[in-house]
């Protein structure tokens, strides 16, 4: 957000998105330290108008309220640091503006502190799926070889997810094209894993194409492959990289 007043001022204003302000003002008035009376006071100056009030008495007549009243909420407001006061010179004479420049940089600080606030919520849920599918992939694993994973199988699939940033959604697909083929072996889900890497495959939807397109052009090619579970040399030619 701009640090320029006038800026700030239009931002805040009718031309500007002016809506922004009571609502802000309406959740959060008394963690800024307003009472109920001044929060009042401020809408309604800012209803009237939006680019800065003149005299004291004009505004007690535009709010049908006494003088004394005004005085008492504007310096209490100033104070807190929320108004500020300018003279400017109108017609041959200075006229006291008064403009909530302190206010519009409260808000913007909580607007900020929001949208950070969500930001984190974001990463926190994203970072929560991230494990929940870092389990995933070890226990399916598991399930699918019908035996427990050992520590350099552990080692390989947290390698697949950090530092090589594979997407867990890929793995258990490459899992799962594996096991169809009645590959157990970590090494052959590795082969599929590059190769999608190679041809810079992101997303399910993207390999699942990706193979779809392999396949037809093995069969035009009209390839048969065969491959035996018990030969490492078949698994190089089941899956060509």
């Amino acid at each position: 957000m701009t640090n320029n007043k006038w800026e700030k001022r239009f931002f805040f204003s009718a031309g500007g998105e002016g809506i922004f302000v009571p609502n802000l003002l309406l959740k959060n008035f008394r963690q800024l330290g307003l009472t109920e009376g001044e929060l009042v006071f401020i809408l309604q100056l800012l209803m009237i108008n939006k680019n800065g009030c003149r005299s004291v008495p004009e505004i007690a007549e535009l709010l049908n309220t006494e003088e004394t009243q005004v005085k008492q909420n504007i310096a209490s407001l100033m104070e807190k640091g929320f108004l500020v006061m300018e003279n400017r010179p109108e017609w041959g004479k200075n006229f006291s503006h008064y403009f909530f420049d302190g206010l519009y940089d409260k808000l913007i600080d909580l607007w900020a502190c929001e949208l950070a606030g969500k930001t984190e919520m974001a990463a926190g849920k994203e970072k929560d799926d991230f494990h929940k599918k870092f389990g995933e992939i070890f226990s399916t694993i598991e399930k699918e070889f019908g035996r427990p994973l050992t520590n350099i199988e552990n080692e390989k699939i947290i390698e697949w997810l950090d530092p090589l940033g594979y997407h867990p959604d890929l793995i258990l697909e490459a899992l799962k094209r594996a096991v169809l083929r009645g590959v157990y072996n970590l090494n052959y889900i590795d082969r599929i894993l590059l190769d999608w890497h190679k041809a810079n495959i992101r997303t399910l939807h993207e390999a699942i194409n990706y193979e779809k397109l392999k396949m037809s052009k093995n069969r035009s090619k009209s390839k048969k492959i065969t491959f035996s579970k018990t030969r490492e040399k078949d698994l190089n030619d089941l899956y060509e990289l």
